[in-house]
């Protein structure tokens, strides 16, 4: 039977859930882009995708789980209600995959409340949802199989392990990475020593694998060659820096940075101080050795991806409250009181920008959404964004990539989007638009002052942070290549051209 206090934490991740559902549009930097491309699969399999002329369909990529996920969804939701639909899926999956393990694993089962928080890190601000997707709906469960064939060598389970290994695969490479070495680690530690015939058996689905993996990336990619940075193979934080923004990368950025710390230092200590002690099950580790090697190794920026080794701060509290077991029984229950009421009231400062963006981003995001609904179907659009903030949301440059909703609920193609990287639906090598990654989005005064063929855009979407623009920035393009477009429609501080006939 449930008891009141695990009553109460469900009903805080419904309410949870429900402030997800809040906005039309949800807060996440990258999202847009994720969701145009499944909405881009699904016009292909229908038949009807309008931009085939310049793309082409990459069938061997790592996002296979959330954008066929969204793909599915959205034949029997709008868009933006499948993308809401998936988002609170992996809010739940994340929430209790993650609480199953730390059952198993013998942790005290109020740590929990630190894992919703946990969410909403810097992974799900940017909007990295084919990461988030695939960590919360397949990779406790790789890792859990792991465990279960460490402890039994059978072949049901070496067969569960490459099923649901490819899987994960698939679905995000990076999220395998974690889960994978996770897996690995806890099997190494299971037991002081192995017999030669059980680690051939062992390796035996990780062969498999190891297959996929190269199959995976087995062609070259033809779009390399625009890499945003391609003088550099990879980039490494100072490991100083690391350990300064290491509270920001694991809980929401809105806080201010000290409260940020203060929040995360009380998060960490109040497992101590509720008189919790580490385990001495040393397989419990397994998950936060394979963040720490992932933390140390991984580069902030390699082929062609920013942000790898930051998004796995998703893992750590997770990873964290897995070490714990109970204590001694003597400590004072005034103590422990006041040392759960730290670990409650540091979860909910936690979640404090998280619902606060959620409730607040319905109303700003109100005005794209009317403008969305007044423009035609099946354009192609440029998008220049002047100010990637929010005017409320705490979450920095949450408008970049904004537009490419227009391309994911009105059939149309927005530049930029991330067909220039090596998503299922990317540019074909030599139709790939004027402006590579690094500029088409981020220097919007760039474009407009050197496009030379604006006339293939239908439409373009303008953000800027005044009333009343139409008349100033319709004389911004009078004398650039874009003359030819008439101000149209505006909602808000966003502005939209349309090329005359």
């Amino acid at each position: 039977m449930i008891n009141a206090e695990r009553k109460i934490f469900f009903f805080a991740l419904v309410v949870v859930s429900g402030f997800i559902f809040l906005p039309d549009f949800p807060p996440m930097v990258d999202v847009p882009q994720h969701v145009a491309q499944a909405t881009a699969l699904k016009a292909i399999l229908q038949g009807n995708f309008l931009w085939s002329d310049f793309t082409e369909t990459n069938y061997f990529i790592p996002y296979w789980g959330s954008i066929g996920i969204l793909c599915l969804l959205n034949f029997i939701f709008p868009i933006q209600t499948a993308t809401n639909i998936l988002l609170v899926a992996s809010f739940l999956s994340f929430v209790l995959c993650f609480s199953f393990l730390r059952r198993k694993a013998g942790a005290p089962e109020v740590l929990d409340w630190l894992l919703i928080p946990a969410f909403f890190g810097f992974a799900y601000e940017w909007g990295f949802l084919p990461f988030i997707v695939a960590s919360s709906l397949i990779g406790c469960w790789f890792y859990y199989i792991n465990m279960k064939f460490a402890q039994r060598l059978d072949a049901r389970f070496a067969i569960y392990v490459f099923v649901l290994g490819g899987a994960l695969l698939f679905a995000h490479l990076l999220a395998f990475c974690f889960f994978a070495l996770a897996s690995v680690v806890h099997l190494l530690l299971s037991k002081r020593s192995w017999k030669i015939s059980e680690l051939i058996y062992m390796t035996i689905p990780w062969i498999g694998l190891s297959v996929l993996f190269i199959i995976l990336f087995i062609g070259a990619n033809p779009l390399a060659k625009y890499s945003v940075l391609p003088t550099e193979f990879a980039l490494w934080k100072p490991i100083m820096e690391k350990f300064l923004l290491f509270p920001r990368y694991s809980l929401s950025s809105g806080l201010q940075y000290i409260a940020q710390c203060s929040i995360f230092i009380a998060m960490v200590c109040s497992p101590f101080l509720m008189g919790y002690r580490l385990s001495r099950n040393i397989t419990s580790y397994s998950m936060l050795i394979a963040f720490f090697i992932i933390w140390f190794g991984f580069p902030n920026y390699a082929v062609r991806t920013f942000f790898i080794q930051e998004r796995f701060h998703l893992f750590f509290i997770p990873a964290y409250i897995m070490c714990f077991e109970h204590g001694s029984a003597s400590l004072q229950h005034m103590r422990i009181r006041m040392a759960s009421g730290l670990l409650f009231i540091s979860a909910l400062g936690a979640m404090y920008w998280p619902l606060y963006n959620l409730y607040f981003f319905r109303q700003e995001s109100s005005d794209f959404m009317g403008l969305i609904e007044d423009l035609p179907k099946g354009k192609r659009a440029l998008s220049l964004i002047y100010n990637t903030n929010s005017g409320s949301v705490k979450t920095s440059h949450v408008f970049v990539h904004f537009p490419v909703w227009y391309q994911a609920m009105k059939d149309g193609w927005v530049d930029y989007n991330f067909a220039w990287t090596s998503p299922q639906i990317r540019f074909k090598v030599d139709r790939v638009p004027e402006f590579p990654p690094g500029i088409a989005e981020w220097r919007p005064g760039m474009v407009l002052s050197t496009i030379s063929n604006c006339d293939i855009y239908d439409l373009i979407f303008m953000k800027v942070d005044l009333a009343n623009a139409e008349k100033d920035l319709e004389k911004s393009i009078e004398q650039t290549a874009c003359s030819g477009h008439r101000f149209y429609r505006n909602g808000g501080n966003w502005y939209v051209f349309k090329k005359q006939e």
